[in-house]
């Protein structure tokens, strides 16, 4: 059964990474949650930032650690990247990102290009400090970019990792010039989850561990934001925000 304060929400979003899973495995009660909102007749929805996986990788993970959802409810930057590009024209990219993401790129019909890109993409990727260069030349050169999210870090069983956020800093600082967000928590995330799932904010609560990203994107669309101990950031960094800005 919800508890009391819960009651009020008919829509249940869910921040993924350090919120739901470890990336190989769920957090302790996460599935058990989730089939107990899905019991009370619930809609959950998931919005991610992860840029490992495509839309459909995302589905067939959650499935695997025994969540089943649907690709209409999940959605992920890599998605709203594609959205982003398409409607901006793009049809070449320079793209920094891990294998599967670029299988999706290409398959949504992008080419990849380093001599005449329309847009640099920089996302998590294991590329060399030469692709780093080529990717800050492109933007001196005027190439816009743009990224997924920009932070430096993320937990995978208590160990801190990279974000995407070190590759942008460093090749903001190589380029001289700024790469646009599209991810949590941008205008474009907020107008195209909005567009997509048009929720009723007063019955829509977000669960997220990050008190940036994740916060600041539920406060844009209006919803309630739950605040998750399990990922990066700890009660200290809560207590640390202004009163009136704490979920």
């Amino acid at each position: 059964m919800l508890r009391k304060e819960f009651g009020q929400f008919n829509n249940f979003v869910f921040d993924i990474d350090g919120t739901l899973w470890y990336w190989d495995e769920l957090i302790e009660g996460a599935k058990e949650a989730i089939e107990a909102l899905r019991a009370e007749g619930r809609e959950v929805f998931f919005v991610t930032n992860n840029s490992m996986l495509s839309p459909e990788g995302f589905v067939k993970k959650l499935k695997s650690l025994g969540i089943e959802t649907d690709k209409f409810h999940v959605t992920c930057s890599n998605e709203m990247i594609v959205t982003y590009l398409k409607e901006n024209g793009v049809k070449r990219i320079f793209c920094l990102a891990l294998e599967e993401a670029k299988k999706y790129f290409k398959e949504s019909g992008f080419e990849f290009s380093e001599s005449a890109p329309e847009c640099v993409v920089i996302i998590y990727n294991e590329e060399s400090e030469e692709k780093l260069r080529k990717a800050a030349e492109l933007m001196r050169e005027g190439v816009p970019a743009i990224t997924n999210a920009t932070g430096k870090k993320w937990v995978l069983k208590g160990k801190v990792l990279p974000g995407t956020g070190v590759f942008v800093e460093k090749v903001e600082k190589l380029s001289g010039k700024k790469v646009e967000i599209v991810g949590k928590p941008s205008d474009f995330s907020v107008a195209y989850v909005k567009n997509k799932y048009n929720l009723n904010p007063s019955e829509t609560i977000f669960f997220g561990d990050s008190l940036n990203s994740d916060r600041l994107f539920a406060k844009k669309l209006g919803w309630r934001f739950a605040f998750v101990l399990t990922g990066e950031y700890t009660m200290e960094d809560l207590a640390a925000l202004p009163e009136n800005d704490r979920p």
